[in-house]
Order: C-alpha cells, then structure tokens, then sequence
C-alpha cells in the first residue's frame, strides 16, 4: 500500500506505463480545485526533473513522467511513494478526508504561502455587450425574466474560477454564472462562433479564442485574445510552461512554449463592461449574426448533430 491509496477520496489508475491519472469526486468545487491544482503545482516543483506533463481539470489530474529517467534515479517503486507522500501532504493541508475516510468531505481553506507557490494572478476581460455583439443577449433576458442590463450585471460581477482548457486551443471552461443566467445550451449549434465571443452554457462561461463552431448562448465579444504563440519562457507562470499546442496535437516544448493560453487553469477571472468605442480602440472587430447562418444548409446538418457537446 502507498502514501496515495491513503487518500480515500481520490481515485487513482494508471492509463500507460509513464503516467497517473487522480481523479477527486465529480463535482464543480473551488476549494476542491484549489486543492488539485496546488497538488499539480508542487508536484511538478518537487519532482520536476522527472515530469514531462501534468493536466489539471475539473476533478483531475494527469501527470506524466519520463519512465527513463524514474527507472535510471530512483526506480518505479519509490517515485510513486515520493509523489504520494507531495499529495498527501497537500491534502492533509485542506481537508480531514483521509482520516476519516469520507468522499464527500469538503477541503478546508488553502492558502498558496501553505506550500510556497506563486499564486496565479487574476485577469480582467473586456467585454462589449452591446446587442449587435451578443447575438443570444436578448433571448438569455427573456428566458431569464430579466432585462439586458440585469444580464449584464449578472455576468460581470462575478469572480469566475478556471477549471479546465479544452474544445479548441485557449478555449477555458469558467465557473460558475450565477443561477438566473444558467440555461441548456442551444438547440441548434451554430456553425460558425466569432473570434472573442463571450458565451455561456449550463453553469458555465467562456471566450471562444477562434472563429469556430460552438452551441453555447453568446452574450458579447472581447477584443482580448485567449492566447499568444512564442515569447520568452522566464515571463511564465510554472503552470503555463508545460504545454504548447502544434499540429492539433499538445506536446511537451518545457523551454520554448510557441503556444501560451491566457488564460492557465486555476487562474481566477472577471469581465468588464465597456463601450463600443472602447471595444474598438482595444483592437476589436464587431462581428454581427448573418442571418443566412440561421437556416443551414443540408451539407451541414450532420457537422451540427456532432457539435451539441461544443
């Protein structure tokens, strides 16, 4: 038995010879987040010679590792003890779970100065929530029995959490939007989403970083982008530093990332009302719903069937 089978609350497997998947209770919970990623963080502090990836999501968390280099220094064997021994100690930090042995224990406060890590910093979003560019901002009023302004009011005032990257490279899962706001996502998914559209689905928000296909409630457009290629490596966040994004697929590039989210998983967000003036002094370009877009094409109607997850 190792240190990792104590943890009661946390499933553990491992899908492939160089790699351990924890998986937490499924659920969308901060504390719980704060714990996963606080996890991902010192591992890849303590251990980081040997890790090559690690990815944190809602309620996971995959780390892979060079299996050379485990089985030349320590052996298989003691890696695992030493990883189990890191979450183990992040863990008895912020929850009574592993004495008690109950799943559905809440984790207590984390504070980043508890495991020394850089905390990650929070990021402002400019949103212009004009009509013209939240193409859904009139029906999520309807359906919310509020008005635009409420809408508006709603979205911009909370403090959202970043809980996974995924869909399409820069596309960050936030949560959660207040309950007024929440509504199943569209019918019909849209074939083409615009660039910096600000939508939202279910218990959930984001910024579409490209032109792309997309079934969630647009309610504005941000004349921020969701990511940037190439830069210098020293001006990064340790969770941005692992990942890059070439030829559809993520591979490991630890000292020259070409591919850099803006927004890393863990990071807090808000968003900011502004005016169109402002909108288009930042950069942005306004792009309004074609109308020929809302009756597809018969081509286009199995494209559809396989987007209702986006």
């Amino acid at each position: 038995m190792t240190q990792l089978d104590s943890l009661y609350f946390i499933d553990i497997s491992y899908p492939s010879e160089n790699s351990i998947l924890l998986e937490w209770p499924e659920k969308i919970c901060v504390k719980q987040h704060r714990q996963i990623i606080a996890c991902q963080q010192q591992v890849n502090r303590l251990l980081a010679e040997f890790i090559i990836d690690s990815i944190a999501s809602y309620n996971s968390l995959m780390i892979y590792y060079s299996l050379e280099k485990v089985v030349e220094k320590v052996t298989l064997k003691k890696f695992v003890s030493l990883m189990g021994e890191i979450i183990v100690d992040v863990c008895k930090l912020s929850t009574n779970s592993i004495i008690s042995g109950d799943k559905s224990a809440e984790p207590g406060p984390l504070e980043p100065d508890q495991l020394d890590i850089e905390p990650l910093k929070i990021i402002e979003i400019p949103v212009y929530y004009g009509e013209d560019a939240g193409w859904d901002l009139q029906r999520v009023a309807e359906q919310s029995a509020l008005t635009i302004e409420e809408v508006i009011e709603l979205h911009s005032q909370t403090t959202y959490r970043a809980y996974a990257l995924g869909f399409t490279p820069g596309f960050c899962y936030l949560a959660s939007i207040n309950e007024k706001l929440r509504h199943a996502r569209r019918q019909s998914p849209r074939v083409v989403v615009p660039k910096g559209a600000v939508a939202i689905a279910e218990k959930q928000t984001a910024i579409y970083p490209n032109k792309s296909p997309g079934g969630w409630h647009i309610i504005g457009q941000t004349p921020m982008a969701m990511y940037k290629t190439g830069g210098d490596p020293s001006l990064l966040h340790p969770s941005e530093l692992n990942r890059t994004f070439v030829d559809d697929s993520f591979v490991v590039q630890n000292h020259e990332p070409s591919f850099i989210p803006t927004i890393a998983v863990g990071q807090e967000i808000r968003f900011k009302a502004i005016s169109y003036q402002e909108f288009c002094r930042l950069g942005g370009v306004l792009v309004i719903e074609s109308k020929s877009l809302e009756n597809e094409p018969p081509e286009n109607q199995s494209l559809t069937n396989k987007l209702q997850a986006s």
